[in-house]
């Protein structure tokens, strides 16, 4: 789904440089325009590549919550197949679950960690899985310690490493996807204008017959 935000990324690149160019060509004739014939063609331009543009945020826009979305849902089923999966399962696990969460209580981030590996290593999934809840718990209660940014931050690093233990694949995949994202949001967000553009001086060069230093960026 990253590939269709990526694609209208590049069609609204695409049309910043088509407008940049029937800009250029525009300016190009500038002595066979009036001047008020000429504003209202530059006018036309600017217009019709903000309505372009807007298109294509919306849809991309559209695109990127559909695949946070898909990414949650992939994410929830690998999340739910890592748990208990049998009445007997949820039973057991509810039995231990305050046991296990005495345990975490008073472990750090490395000690929560090394817990989870020990579960882990003897084959114990429904204590692994135990483990790794109430150390997510646990972990995200102090990322969010105002009074000790260290602590906070430590225990940022221990969460997503249980999650990776805990999930594998599936937990680096989602976390690289959504960051892929929040920088394609980034440049659906960012502002376009014909002077962004590597090429627009060139443009407007070639089509007026002087260098490329010579051309002013459009304000």
């Amino acid at each position: 789904m990253s590939k269709v935000v990526k694609n209208y990324v590049v069609l609204i690149q695409q049309a910043v440089n088509e407008a940049a160019k029937r800009r250029a060509d525009a300016l190009g004739y500038k002595s066979m325009w009036r001047p008020e014939h000429l504003q209202a063609e530059l006018d036309k331009i600017n217009a019709a590549l903000e309505a372009q543009v807007a298109e294509y945020k919306g849809k991309a826009a559209e695109a990127v919550e559909a695949a946070r979305a898909q990414l949650e849902v992939s994410f929830y089923q690998a999340a739910q197949a890592a748990g208990p999966q049998t009445p007997g399962e949820w039973q057991e696990a509810a039995a231990r679950a305050s046991f296990v969460a005495a345990d975490i209580e008073g472990l750090d981030g490395a000690g929560i960690l090394d817990y989870y590996k020990l579960a882990s290593s003897a084959g114990d999934k429904l204590g692994a899985w135990a483990i790794q809840r109430a150390g997510l718990r646990k972990l995200d209660a102090l990322a969010h310690d105002a009074d000790d940014l260290m602590r906070a931050a430590y225990a940022r690093q221990a969460g997503d490493e249980l999650h990776r233990l805990a999930y594998g694949e599936a937990y680096t995949q989602r976390k690289t996807a959504l960051a892929e994202l929040v920088n394609l949001e980034g440049e659906l967000k960012r502002p376009v204008t014909p002077g962004e553009q590597a090429g627009y001086r060139k443009h407007i060069a070639d089509a007026m017959g002087v260098k490329a230093e010579l051309v002013p960026l459009p304000e």
